[in-house]
């Protein structure tokens, strides 16, 4: 098929006679093309306004339509510039520190601009992807437009979707995570680190997409250098089963590029010592909180469990010991705006009774965990528009009681309110 190139006339290069000269040319070619072949994806219903949905800049001008054996396969709006570099910081606003930082001067050297247009074009309609999706994907890999759409890019795109079973949503929510892992060789490196996934958390596919879609840079991690030590360490320094590790894993899946010597060992051991931990305490934590392995000792952990000691009076270690070990993901409260305000909120709603307040939370500080803004306080406001005796067991009610019931407490206890306020009537 011979190739037709149509140009712009020079002096036709302002804006609002480029828009309507290429409007009116696209729907010539439509109607012209329409009549002798099928009605090509670009120009269908769905995607007719892509062509004017392109901001009009002076570096990126429409001069040039592609016309193939009487179709339009594809409308170039293409930067004046022919420097592959220019054109991406056009583009998508990328510096040029940035992409000196991530590309080699050779590369893209010997590319077209409007080639290099249609890829970005073909990725954006593939993955459905909005103009600050593409631009983030950019910013992050600009090396994707060194992978063919046909050859590189959907053939990958293609495995990992029914690989893991993934819908569109999530494989573009993959890509926009971690674009680079579409520069990965499929059989040398997505798969073999996806098997060793899936045997270690004794998964099926879609669990695994689950994984990979909570945390996609894990298969950037090697094997052998990073995924087995990992686990090994977990294993060994915490007594687990593999059952265990993976269940560590499908909850916090960061856990696996965590560094033994500078997070995980350093962590442990500092926990160990404060608090004075067994190893099964110990392990028990990690296992309901295994972000603790990477948390700030000085600025987030320590700072917590003073004002735990302070606040609930926990005169010693072991007190405080048991407190966490009640509820470990206390340990990743922020006191300010967290611990402090529901202290309040609870010693508020008990009328002032301090002493009984810091009695419940000792006894249950999973309190502590719930919501105060989309939890308590409005939970509070329907239990005081119902006339109820605000008391600690009506507070424990408030906190960890489901929706369906905490609802059916609310009818029961307006039923037997009203039922008593009838009687004394």
């Amino acid at each position: 098929d011979k190739e037709e190139l149509i140009e712009l006339p020079m002096m036709l290069r302002s804006a609002p006679c480029v828009v309507f000269l290429v409007t009116a040319l696209s729907a010539t070619v439509f109607l012209f093309g329409s009549a002798f072949h099928p009605i090509p994806p670009l120009l269908s219903p769905k995607k007719k306004s892509r062509l004017l949905s392109y901001e009009i800049l002076p570096s990126r001008i429409t001069t040039t339509v592609l016309l193939f054996a009487g179709d339009v396969t594809k409308t170039v709006i293409s930067s004046e510039t022919t420097n592959p570099r220019q054109w991406m910081m056009d583009r998508f606003g990328c510096t040029e520190e940035r992409l000196n930082s991530l590309l080699s001067e050779s590369m893209f050297q010997n590319s077209d601009v409007a080639e290099l247009e249609a890829r970005a074009d073909w990725l954006q309609e593939r993955l459905s992807l909005q103009s600050k999706d593409l631009n983030q994907i950019v910013h992050r890999y600009p090396r994707i437009f060194t992978l063919k759409p046909m050859t590189n890019l959907e053939p990958k795109l293609h495995y990992l979707q029914c690989r893991l079973d993934l819908d569109d949503k999530t494989l573009r929510s993959i890509i926009k995570k971690s674009p680079s892992l579409l520069g990965l060789s499929t059989e040398d490196n997505l798969e073999p680190k996806l098997f060793y996934l899936q045997e270690l958390l004794q998964l099926n596919s879609t669990q695994v997409g689950k994984v990979v879609s909570k945390s996609p840079s894990i298969l950037g991690l090697n094997v052998e250098d990073s995924l087995k030590p990992t686990v090994a360490w977990l294993k060994k320094r915490l007594g687990l089963n593999g059952m265990q590790v993976g269940a560590i894993v499908k909850k916090h899946p960061s856990i696996l590029y965590y560094s033994i010597p500078n997070n995980m060992e350093p962590n442990l051991q500092w926990l160990e010592r404060r608090l004075r931990l067994t190893t099964g305490q110990a392990r028990k934590i990690v296992q309901r909180l295994p972000q603790i392995l990477s948390l700030s000792t000085e600025e987030t952990i320590e700072p917590t469990l003073q004002w735990l000691q302070e606040e609930l009076l926990l005169s010693t270690t072991t007190e405080l010991a048991t407190v966490i070990d009640k509820m470990p993901t206390l340990l990743s409260c922020n006191v300010d705006t967290n611990l402090q305000p529901t202290l309040e909120f609870c010693v508020d709603v008990c009328g002032g009774d301090r002493p009984m307040v810091i009695s419940i939370l000792k006894a249950d500080p999973s309190i502590f965990c719930y919501s105060l803004e989309k939890r308590l306080k409005p939970r509070l406001k329907k239990a005081k528009d119902a006339d109820l005796q605000i008391d600690g067991l009506i507070l424990r009610q408030i906190a960890k009681s489901t929706h369906d019931k905490w609802k059916a407490t609310l009818k029961s206890k307006t039923k037997e309110l009203k039922l008593a306020k009838k009687n004394n009537e």
